[in-house]
């Protein structure tokens, strides 16, 4: 595939993304793919994210795997990690849902941790597919400019 259509497709899920508060929008900047520092900059960024919110997402869904006995210092500790990697590409809703989620494991209330729990789950799911395939389209266009496409 040609990096045109790539970019094409990449900006719209920008777009989409930017509207949804999904990232920041500097991000929408697909020009800036032109210079290879900048697109370094981009890859790196956003891969960085996803793979720390991963880890994150990982950590806290072992957490709340034993509903009996919520460990409320490391949900906050989790929580608030996953709130600052998010606030970094600008992943308001995700940034929101993560201190809502650290506000409730402070006052260790069992029923709104779970409830802020299930919103962050939600609101990671549509993020993680969609940064997926920002990340993949990135590499395409990579590549098929190193082809001279």
């Amino acid at each position: 595939m040609e990096s045109a259509s790539l970019k094409a497709e990449l900006e719209a899920n920008l777009e989409y993304m930017i509207e949804e508060k999904l990232v920041n929008e500097c991000y929408l900047d697909v020009g800036s793919l032109q210079s290879p520092a900048c697109s370094n900059i981009f890859d790196q960024s956003l891969s960085d994210a996803y793979e720390e919110s991963v880890e994150l997402m990982n950590k806290l869904n072992e957490l709340f795997s034993n509903n009996a006995d919520l460990d409320y210092p490391e949900i906050e500790d989790a929580a608030s990690k996953l709130h600052m990697c998010m606030a970094r590409i600008g992943s308001e809703k995700m940034s929101h849902a993560a201190t809502v989620l650290r506000h409730f494991a402070w006052l260790s209330n069992k029923e709104r941790c779970l409830n802020a729990f299930a919103e962050v789950r939600q609101k990671y799911n549509t993020l993680q597919s969609d940064l997926e395939r920002v990340v993949e389209l990135f590499d395409l266009i990579m590549k098929a400019e190193a082809e001279g496409k």
